[in-house]
């Protein structure tokens, strides 16, 4: 077995029992924190963490945008992400495979498996299109229940609100394009190496 499909079958492994576990064992009684009361099962689908688990595509952005803006904000203060409430409920090692693994894991892709990227325009495109889609359903969310997904929207007024979502949409594209970039500078010349061994 190469390392390539050793690396991808333990991400993919580690990441389907994180999902499956979340899903299945992880629920919070409304009572302890008011998410709790659509958090179980389809409930799920209202955190972008899960979608990132999820997803294969714009893998490297979003993963660390996911991981990257989670831990920011935990550390500047953790019950505007994740409040503590929470921690009897979610495991410690399952918040580490939905917000820090992610980021572990995409890096040993990054390096163990060539990516083409399209044009750039192209994928921003599709990246600031996913973005905004995520950003109306989470509005969707709040106007059905008047919670927002992530605490830290319930203190930012309206002005507050766009500037934060201006500023995590720069973040998302500012990894896009360095993800592009890390995958062109490892794979660069391996990929020459691999031409002239060929010929």
């Amino acid at each position: 077995m190469s390392v390539k499909t050793l690396c991808h079958s333990v991400a993919a492994l580690h990441f389907w029992f994180g999902c499956y576990y979340d899903w299945n064992y992880v629920e919070i009684p409304s009572e302890v924190h008011k998410m709790g009361s659509s958090f179980g099962k389809s409930g799920k689908l209202k955190f972008l963490t899960f979608w990132d688990a999820i997803l294969p595509c714009l893998a490297f952005p979003l993963s660390m945008f996911v991981g990257l803006t989670f831990w920011a904000i935990y550390f500047v203060d953790r019950e505007l992400i994740f409040p503590r409430a929470l921690d009897k409920y979610f495991p410690v090692w399952l918040n580490h495979v939905m917000h820090t693994n992610i980021m572990i894991f995409i890096l040993i892709e990054l390096y163990t498996s060539y990516r083409k990227y399209p044009s750039r325009k192209f994928g921003l495109t599709v990246l600031s299109v996913f973005m905004l889609v995520y950003l109306v359903w989470i509005h969707v969310i709040h106007a059905y229940s008047g919670m927002w997904v992530y605490p830290i929207l319930e203190v930012l007024n309206f002005p507050l609100r766009i500037v934060f979502f201006l500023g995590l949409l720069g973040l998302s594209i500012g990894l896009y394009v360095f993800g592009e970039k890390l995958n062109g500078l490892i794979w660069s010349s391996r990929l020459t190496s691999i031409k002239k061994r060929q010929y």
